[in-house]
């Protein structure tokens, strides 16, 4: 969660500095892979029309939403939420109903 961090390193605002590093490298990956598909686009079409190289720039957040619907699963699987802070939500996870 955005408070808890795995290797127990906080700032200011709870924020994980290599967190921070890891997206900016994915962030800065999805713009270079960007550049690449665009320049080889333009070779094959022939004009400067954008296609899916455009999904290059979103790696940072296909990479949060895979990453972490993963992480759910093996958690649901077994058994536990993936941090403290989710236990003690008022549904179970697996089947979405608030018990009473």
């Amino acid at each position: 969660c955005s408070i808890c961090t795995p290797n127990g390193v906080y700032t200011e605002f709870g924020i994980d500095p290599l967190t921070v590093a890891k997206y900016a490298a994915l962030t800065l990956a999805g713009i270079l892979l960007f550049r690449a598909g665009q320049a080889r686009a333009l070779i094959e079409r022939g004009c400067a029309a954008v296609g899916g190289e455009a999904f290059a720039l979103f790696l940072p957040a296909l990479y949060y939403m895979i990453s972490r619907t993963v992480r759910d699963v093996i958690a649901d699987k077994q058994g536990s939420a993936t941090c403290h802070h989710l236990k003690n939500l008022p549904y179970n996870s697996s089947l979405y109903r608030i018990r009473y």
